[in-house]
């Protein structure tokens, strides 16, 4: 049975990533390791990519219009 994949958090996803950076800037890190470790990089960052896009959908920017009234624009309405 495949092991199940655990939901990370942003933040851990983030760390995770940090840290593969640095294993696989060592030289010491076997090309085959530095392989798996790139794969899980991959995924981890689009893991964070989506997690980014899913919270700029959820940020409204709040402003005063010309006529003293206020508006709400989505994130990427700005």
């Amino acid at each position: 049975m495949p092991a199940k994949k655990v939901k990370l958090t942003f933040e851990e996803a983030l760390t995770r990533l940090s840290e593969i950076i640095d294993e696989m800037e060592s030289d010491a890190t076997p090309l085959k390791k530095s392989a798996a470790l790139y794969k899980e990089g991959a995924e981890l960052a689009a893991l964070c990519s989506k997690e980014i896009g899913e919270a700029e959908a959820e940020v409204k920017v709040i402003r005063k219009n010309i006529d003293g009234g206020i508006e709400i624009e989505g994130f990427d309405e700005i």
